[in-house]
């Protein structure tokens, strides 16, 4: 069986989030982030799992935004 389990970094929790000066979004520019905690239920709730298994393949999908390098 294969266990595919995307990820998620979102700002971290502990971090007042700002808005932009132009109401566009908020802030992540030198923002500390951090994994979306309902995705590391999931990684976790694989990883239990998978124990049993003989054989194991793992795929992690991460979701980053588009950086721009312009």
């Amino acid at each position: 069986m294969r266990i595919v389990v995307a990820i998620r970094r979102v700002v971290d929790y502990a971090v007042k989030v700002r808005v932009k000066p132009d109401k566009t979004g908020v802030e992540t520019h030198n923002v500390k982030m951090s994994m979306n905690p309902f995705c590391e239920l999931a990684l976790e709730e694989a990883l239990r799992r998978s124990l049993g298994w003989r054989r194991k393949s793992w795929r992690l999908v991460l979701v980053l935004p588009n950086v721009s390098t312009h």
